[in-house]
């Protein structure tokens, strides 16, 4: 990708805490999309019966996935979360340049928590390359 590209890319980053709008994201931006790993929406509500729903941070930048993680992980801890119970984590790539398996192995490790679900689908509606969103329980 040329520099010039990468200028017109921005970083957005979302926190949402209202649980109506973060169950209305995941219904239309993951469980109705069609992806190669699709978790729906038995997936939410499994962990929202057993965990309380938290927040929901979207990632949308230039950077690698992991990178993206990590943004979305401290704003996690900003909102003062320190224990996370369970975490879906939905990976959108722009179909020009498809995600490898090594850029979703490098975020194995980012998360403490026991239970977790990922979603990849591909999406040519997003800024960047990359965008994740973090459905994070307590």
């Amino acid at each position: 990708m040329n520099n010039k590209m990468m200028e017109n890319r921005k970083e957005i980053v979302q926190v949402i805490t209202d649980k109506h709008e973060i169950e209305n994201n995941y219904r239309t931006n993951v469980a109705q999309a069609h992806g190669l790993i699709h978790p729906d929406m038995n997936d939410f509500y499994g962990f929202a019966n057993k965990h309380k729903l938290a927040m929901e941070v979207i990632v949308d930048s230039p950077a690698p996935v992991s990178e993206q993680t990590k943004t979305a992980v401290a704003e996690v801890k900003k909102h003062g979360i320190k224990t996370i119970a369970a975490i879906i984590l939905s990976v959108s790539y722009n179909s020009l340049l498809p995600l490898t398996i090594e850029e979703l192995n490098s975020i194995r490790d980012l998360f403490d928590c026991n239970e977790i679900k990922r979603g990849v689908q591909e999406n040519d509606n997003i800024l960047n390359d990359r965008s994740i969103s973090l459905f994070v329980f307590e």
